[in-house]
C-alpha cells in the first residue's frame, strides 16, 4: 500500500500528515482474531472467522473499561442498515448482498458484535450512546460532533479490498477521512486521533516480527494522524495489535489493562513533544 499512489493516492497523501508505524506486524492470520486482539488483547477462544456466536465473549475488553469510566464508544460499520444489527449465523455471519448493494458485510470485520457488552449495550440503540451502526450515522455524528471517546469504522468487503479493488478503498477512505479531518477535532487545539490500521497482511505473507518476534500475520502499514501526533515522521517501534490497543488505552487516559498490552512497549517517537 505505501507508496503505490497509482491505485491509493488519498492514503498515500495521508501518510506524511501523520506518523508511519514502521515495523508492525499482525499477531496471526484470520480477520477476527485481529479485531479481538485490538480490543482486548487476547483472542479469547475465537478463530479467524468467528468467536461461537455474536454476544458469546465475556472477557474483558476496551468496552467494559471505558463502560466503567462512563465513556462512549461507537462503531460505524459499512453496509449496516440498522443500530445493533447482527449478520446471520446461516450464512457464516455475512450480510449478502449488504445495504450498500454491495457484496459482503462480514460480521469478523467488526469486533464489537461478538462481545456480551456490545450486544446488550447496542440493543437498546440509545441516540448518543453505545453501539454500531452503518455509515450514514457517522455523517451525522460528524455533523453534530457527537461521536464517542472511541470509534471504530470498518468498511464493507467492497471498500476493504477483500472483495474490492484498492482504488475502491481508497474512494471510500477519501469520502469519509476528508470532512473528518477538516472537522475541529483535528486542528490545532483538538484532540482527535486517526489511526489508519489494516487486520492482516496477505495470506502469503508470513512474516514474523512484533514485540516477542512471534506475530506472523504479515507486516502492515499503521498510520496515525492528530494534532497531538508528529507529523512527516516514522516510528520503528516493534509492534502488533496489543501495541495499538496500549496505544489506545494510554490516549483515552486510561491505564493500560487489557490482555498482552500490559507488557509491550511504548510507541517511542509517535507524539509530539
Amino acid at each position: 500500500m505505501v507508496g503505490n499512489t497509482s491505485q491509493m493516492p488519498y492514503v498515500n497523501s495521508l501518510i506524511p500528515k501523520g506518523t508511519l508505524w514502521t515495523n508492525y506486524y499482525a499477531n496471526a492470520h484470520g480477520s477476527m482474531l485481529a479485531y479481538i486482539e485490538t480490543l482486548s488483547g487476547t483472542t479469547f477462544s475465537c478463530n479467524g472467522n468467528d468467536c461461537g456466536a455474536s454476544g458469546s465473549l465475556t472477557g474483558a475488553s476496551l468496552m467494559d473499561v471505558m463502560d466503567a469510566k462512563g465513556m462512549a464508544w461507537k462503531g460505524y460499520f459499512d453496509g449496516l442498515s440498522t443500530c445493533g444489527q447482527l449478520a446471520p449465523q446461516s450464512t457464516n455471519w455475512i450480510l449478502n448482498p449488504d445495504s450498500n448493494g454491495n457484496q459482503n458485510y462480514y460480521q469478523r470485520h467488526a469486533g464489537f458484535p461478538w462481545y456480551a457488552v456490545g450486544t446488550a449495550t447496542a440493543a437498546t440503540c440509545k441516540s448518543g450512546g453505545n453501539g454500531w451502526w452503518g455509515m450514514s450515522q457517522f455523517t451525522s455524528d460528524l455533523a453534530n460532533q457527537s461521536f464517542g471517546y472511541f470509534n471504530w469504522i470498518s468498511p464493507d468487503g467492497t471498500n476493504n479490498m477483500h472483495d474490492g479493488t484498492p482504488q475502491q478503498a481508497d474512494a471510500f477512505m477519501q469520502k469519509y477521512l476528508t470532512p473528518l479531518l477538516a472537522s475541529s477535532y483535528f486542528q490545532p487545539g483538538g484532540d482527535g486521533i486517526l489511526i489508519i490500521w489494516f487486520d492482516e497482511a496477505g495470506l502469503s505473507n508470513a512474516a514474523c516480527g512484533g514485540p516477542d518476534g512471534k506475530s506472523c500475520g504479515g507486516q502492515i502499514p499503521v498510520t496515525v494522524i492528530g494534532p497531538g501526533i508528529q507529523a512527516n515522521n516514522q516510528d520503528a517501534t516493534s509492534a502488533n495489535h496489543d501495541s495499538a490497543l496500549r496505544f489506545i488505552q494510554q490516549q483515552l487516559g486510561l491505564t493500560p489493562s487489557l490482555g498482552k498490552s500490559v507488557n509491550v512497549p511504548d510507541f517511542a517517537v509517535t507524539l509530539a513533544p
